[in-house]
């Protein structure tokens, strides 16, 4: 009798990996598929708020400063020159 229900495990077994498992694959295919365009309507909001964040950012600032700017002073020695 015991050789009677492995059998049936046995039978049960490879239906389910020819027909079952391939199923479960392609649904669980489909969802992410589902997930992912979920993500990628998220990407375009967040790359449509960066672009008006960036496009705020690129406005010339005026400055209503009296004065002057100091040049920035750089080294003119080369390598063979020191000062001593």
């Amino acid at each position: 009798m015991k050789g009677a229900s492995i059998l049936k495990k046995f039978i049960a077994g490879m239906i389910f990996a020819t027909t079952i498992a391939p199923i479960l694959d392609s649904a669980a295919a489909v969802v992410m598929t589902g997930l992912e365009a979920i993500k990628g309507k998220w990407t375009v909001k967040i790359t449509e708020y960066n672009y008006q964040i960036q496009k705020l950012g690129d406005e010339p600032a005026s400055s209503r400063v009296i004065g002057f700017a100091a040049p920035v002073e750089k080294d003119d020695y080369g390598e063979d020159d020191y000062i001593l």
